[in-house]
């Protein structure tokens, strides 16, 4: 008897919390993969996908029956199973991923196939958490326990516990998929002598072209655990005959890469500049949330998408003129941040023959001048701002101000965080001191979205510290006044 290798795949991109953009798609692709490379049949395979456009808010029932219909067919000890999931996931106790109906734990996964015997399993996790892609990936012993009677097993996640895992716009997919569908094709991972692939050898080109891409801000977890060499992957059809899959040669291409038009190149940097600065919006927004739930019990809070002028600030230019230092040496794009400039009308110190002159005839030119000041261009869809400030009801404890503005610059991204205290002015909280800032450049790559996506810009107990200094500070100017006072 024949080995049947089945399969369930399932693509998840309309999450009501924190949609996906492409698991539909890497999980359509997957398909297109073991029917083309991996001689499955099409109806042995069960693709569960589910989008705006086509939804399935039953999952978990649409997992069941697929695997029924396996089990009614299975060969104990001889047929092979392959499970495929890309959508969300989270660890609580345990590796989950998550249907829109119900999260389902890895553990009861590997529980349900086991009772089947498969003769191989190779499972694929490209599971996603809070818009990037992540899951507890460690199998513990008991896991490992349940499929030891399998001539092999492959387990193959996306990142370890602590890592996000991503899906790019320009690869329309997944980065864990992306890379399974280029060893998938690519002729050179094939054994010389029979043409084959098998999981390990996938898992093990797959983690290499993962971390390399990801600079290894993402690192998949791999185990893979096999008696003999189990062939997944194959050169020739599924007939058997010696014709070769059409699989494109790495030479081949090398050379079209190279050839690429200047426009190709311009049009690729484009897309990654739109990748970064959507990934810098989307940590603004977190982090600004962080930081306003952290001091909403002690503040009243003020959320600004530019930093205010003089009717908060005594003093705006401070800040402004400290941001554009700041940024100044990374070259910001169409000087969204730096010297801008501005026709006024010109002011006459005295009422003279001039002044009615121009304002009778209106001469354009000589009515205006152009003058220059630092300033931030917050109509520019090439940077992006929120500052916060954290009003207090009391004289002694200090209203504060926060921010990150994001910017388009030469060779990349820019984030600026500030900080600084508003000062007593006599009347108001309105004078700023003590700029604190810190900043942070991202590379035009697209591991730089992972590392915009795990940074932590506001280091909470820090800005605390600085709180309770300034708390000091404006207790002991008032303690000295006291004493000075008859």
């Amino acid at each position: 008897m024949e080995e049947t290798r089945y399969a369930i795949i399932i693509g998840i991109n309309d999450y009501n919390n924190a949609p996906l953009e492409y698991c539909v798609n890497d999980a359509n692709e997957v398909k297109t993969r073991l029917l083309e490379k991996a001689r499955f049949k099409d109806q042995n395979i069960f693709l569960l996908t589910s989008d705006a456009t086509h939804p399935i808010k039953d999952i978990s029932g649409s997992f069941n029956n697929a695997f029924v219909k396996i089990s009614e067919n299975f060969k104990e000890e001889l047929d092979s199973i392959f499970f495929y999931f890309a959508g969300h996931g989270y660890a609580d106790g345990g590796s989950f991923i998550l249907f829109q109906d119900t999260p389902l734990n890895i553990r009861d996964i590997f529980d349900r196939f086991a009772s089947i015997k498969p003769k191989y399993q190779f499972f694929m996790f490209d599971s996603c958490y809070s818009g990037g892609k992540t899951l507890t990936r460690k199998i513990p012993q008991k896991e490992k326990e349940r499929i030891e009677f399998s001539s092999g097993v492959t387990l193959l996640y996306a990142c370890t516990d602590s890592q996000i895992a991503s899906e790019c716009m320009s690869l329309q997919h997944g980065v864990l998929t992306d890379a399974f569908l280029k060893v998938m094709d690519d002729r050179s991972f094939y054994g010389i002598s029979d043409g084959t692939i098998t999981p390990s050898r996938i898992s093990e080109e797959v983690s290499k072209i993962v971390s390399e891409y990801t600079s290894w801000v993402q690192t998949p977890v791999c185990e893979s655990r096999v008696i003999g060499s189990y062939p997944f992957g194959f050169l020739t059809t599924d007939q058997g005959d010696d014709s070769i899959a059409q699989i494109p040669d790495g030479d081949n291409i090398e050379a079209e890469e190279r050839a690429q038009s200047p426009e190709d190149i311009i049009s690729t940097i484009q897309e990654t500049r739109m990748e970064l600065f959507l990934a810098v919006k989307g940590k603004i927004d977190t982090e600004t949330e962080k930081l306003t739930k952290y001091f909403n019990n002690s503040y009243s809070i003020e959320i600004f998408d530019e930093i205010p002028a003089s009717s908060i600030f005594s003093n705006p230019d401070t800040i402004i003129q400290h941001l554009v230092e700041q940024s100044k040496k990374f070259f910001p794009l169409k000087k969204c941040i730096g010297i801008q400039s501005k026709e006024v009308r010109k002011s006459y110190k005295w009422f003279n023959a001039s002044m009615i002159l121009d304002s009778v005839y209106g001469d354009p030119k000589g009515n205006y001048e152009t003058v220059h000041f630092p300033g931030i261009n917050y109509f520019s869809d090439i940077v992006y701002n929120k500052t916060c400030i954290f009003n207090t009801q009391s004289i002694l404890n200090p209203t504060f101000c926060a921010g990150l503005i994001g910017a388009q610059v030469k060779w990349g991204i820019i984030i600026i965080f500030y900080l600084f205290e508003m000062d007593w002015d006599g009347e108001k909280d309105s004078v700023i001191r003590d700029i604190s800032s810190k900043l942070e450049r991202y590379s035009l790559e697209h591991s730089s979205i992972i590392k915009i996506q795990t940074s932590n810009f506001f280091n909470l107990e820090e800005i605390a510290n600085l709180i309770h200094g300034w708390e000091q500070k404006r207790k002991d100017e008032l303690e000295s006044f006291k004493k000075g006072v008859k």
